[in-house]
């Protein structure tokens, strides 16, 4: 049998080859696209976790000082300022000692200008005595002085007001003889501290002159006045007997202090306190000694709260330290507890309701 032969057949075009090119590149792209948009989610995502951390704006500090002091500020210097008092509250400790030390200036007192309702009153000038001639200060400055040659010193004329005639003695003695002052007659009655000024001047300027001082006077003894023995009414007065031993002079206690004796003596042990009991927590202290105290000092103070309840002090120890515990018992239950602790806070003292377990 012959073969058929089939030379007259033409070459169909390469479409398969073409089609699986362009979906190799169609699947590439998607590739990358898929994998853009998985490494995008992936960077928003973390980008969204960190958001609180690296959100925060930050500042860039400027260069140099913040403030600049000007080199020529003006104004007064203030009375406070420049004194090495102050030194210790601006710096926080105290200057070395400085080689030169200058006391701080005075305060200014009430000066010519000030408002009219700080001005004393001027005194009305005052008529002098009769015969004395009144010098000007000025005037007295350029005077000479002349010395006084005799044992009598003048007192200084007094400037009084216009009196009655007084009755003064000439002189002025210190009783054993020896003038220290004579008084000139006027028609002025002068006072008594006028008179004890003038005895001190005119002391001063004895002694001024080199004259010894007076002597010391001798004590004077008073002397009680005695009864005339014709006089009715008892001659002899009976000696008290003596005070028996036995009896109690101490004073009663106030009320105050005896109720807080005896909120102190109401202490209950904490080993014999049942689980479960309310209690109220005033303070936890480094010994029972310090926590009776705050006990009686909170009783003088709320004593119509603590009025009825028990002292309870209980030793605790946290982080190697060891501390009591004071409380309080004698409560309803929590509500009891929790209504005591209010009107103690609202007072500004410390107080938490607590549970014993």
């Amino acid at each position: 049998m012959a073969d058929i032969e089939f030379g007259g057949a033409m070459d169909a075009p390469q479409r398969a080859s073409d089609s699986g090119k362009f979906t190799k590149l169609v699947n590439g792209a998607g590739a990358l696209v898929s994998v853009a948009l998985i490494v995008g989610i992936g960077v928003w995502g973390y980008k969204l976790l960190v958001r609180d951390v690296t959100g925060v704006p930050v500042v860039r500090a400027l260069d140099g000082p913040m403030r600049i002091a000007p080199e020529n500020p003006g104004g007064e210097l203030a009375v406070h300022q420049g004194l090495a008092v102050n030194r210790v509250q601006s710096d926080g400790v105290a200057q070395p000692v400085a080689d030169r030390v200058v006391l701080a200036p005075a305060a200014d007192g009430i000066g010519e200008d000030d408002p009219v309702g700080l001005r004393r009153p001027v005194p009305a000038p005052r008529t002098s005595a009769p015969g004395v001639e009144a010098t000007p200060m000025a005037e007295a400055a350029d005077a000479e002085v002349i010395p006084a040659t005799t044992s009598e010193i003048t007192a200084p004329a007094l400037l009084t007001e216009t009196l009655p005639e007084p009755d003064l003695p000439a002189t002025v003695s210190d009783g054993s003889g020896v003038v220290v002052a004579a008084v000139e007659p006027t028609t002025d009655k002068p006072s008594a501290t006028d008179v004890a000024v003038a005895e001190a001047l005119a002391m001063a300027d004895k002694l001024s002159e080199g004259v010894e001082p007076l002597g010391e006077v001798a004590p004077v003894t008073a002397r009680l006045p005695v009864i005339p023995a014709d006089v009715p009414g008892v001659v002899r007065s009976p000696r008290p007997l003596s005070r028996p031993a036995s009896l109690d002079t101490t004073p009663p206690l106030p009320a105050a202090t005896q109720q807080v004796a005896s909120a102190s003596a109401s202490e209950v042990d904490p080993s014999s306190i049942p689980a479960g009991t309310r209690l109220a927590q005033l303070g936890a202290f480094e010994s029972p000694e310090i926590a009776k105290q705050e006990w009686d000092r909170l009783y003088s103070r709320f004593t119509d709260y603590l009025q009825g309840k028990s002292r309870v002090i209980q030793k605790a120890e946290s982080g190697g330290r060891t501390f009591y515990r004071l409380r309080a018992m004698g409560f309803d239950d929590l509500s009891d507890a929790r209504r005591f602790c209010s009107a103690l806070l609202a007072e500004n003292a410390a107080c938490i309701p607590v549970k014993v377990r």
